[in-house]
């Protein structure tokens, strides 16, 4: 397939390079339109030269019905495609080499035609001094926790390190005078943390802040009710997308969605 991509590709850099002078490329990001998917595609990363004739794609992606996008169509020799930005991808921008129309719809999926799904939400998106609740590690990060809070402070002695974002934890603010310094029972053993990059939350759900997304992470799919803990003023709605999220990478700095849903009329349907 990546041997017939590029073959395609280089007849259309050919024609485009004796056809035409080249001439600046620019993407306007003010130009897109919201959208989502009503008939699957695979699009593909455009990465951009200083004209379409240098320019070439990169790795594929498999867009499913339902999937929020914003979208524009781009005009070189006629229209010869459209660029798009998907949802959970953030700024990167991906090139449907197809002049149909019948696979989006522009516009926003209906957020107003279901009851919103009830999960179990915090009372409070963070820790509590008096008290120990229930704490998470968030995907794509690693938490380097030691035994006394002192250490914790100076970040010397002996470390401990969590990558287990299914692990519910106990939590609770220290009350030795370090506000942002957290006191977790782990099993048993204390560990503290300088949460100061606010890996560890009471939740493990919570809406993507991603300016082009509106998904809801989770390590979990929307019907592992019992698992969930979700953000306090975080709602799920008709059309509301969800993305099943692990972390991957050698670093444990990476995020990669392994499932993903979305609510139509109070019942969840998969899309990848």
């Amino acid at each position: 397939m990546k041997l017939k991509n590029h073959f395609i590709i280089s007849i259309i850099v050919l024609l485009l390079s004796i056809s035409f002078v080249a001439s600046p490329l620019t993407v306007s990001a003010n130009s897109y339109n919201k959208a989502y998917v009503t008939k699957n595609i695979t699009v593909y990363r455009f990465i951009a030269g200083n004209c379409f004739a240098n320019s070439r794609l990169g790795n594929s992606l498999r867009l499913n019905k339902w999937k929020t996008i914003t979208i524009k169509p781009f005009y070189h020799m006629g229209k010869d495609g459209y660029f798009l930005h998907v949802a959970g991808h953030g700024t990167t921008i991906y090139y449907a080499r197809t002049n149909s129309t019948h696979w989006f719809k522009v516009g926003a999926l209906s957020l107003n035609s279901a009851t919103p799904q009830a999960f179990k939400t915090v009372s409070d998106n963070s820790f509590d001094f008096n008290k120990y609740v229930p704490g998470f590690l968030t995907a794509g990060n690693v938490a380097t926790v030691y035994t006394t809070v002192n250490d914790a402070a100076t970040q010397t002695g002996k470390t401990y390190t969590l990558k287990n974002i299914y692990k519910k934890m106990l939590v609770q603010r220290n009350n030795g005078g370090k506000w942002n310094t957290l006191k977790i029972n782990y099993d048993g053993k204390i560990l503290y943390y300088v949460n100061s990059d606010g890996v560890i939350r009471p939740y493990n759900t919570y809406r993507d802040a991603d300016p082009f997304d509106s998904t809801i992470d989770s390590p979990y799919s929307p019907n592992s009710y019992s698992k969930i803990y979700m953000k306090n003023g975080n709602h799920i709605y008709n059309g509301t997308h969800w993305d099943k999220v692990v972390t991957y990478g050698n670093g444990g700095n990476s995020v990669f969605v392994t499932q993903s849903y979305i609510c139509k009329n109070g019942h969840w349907f998969k899309t990848k």
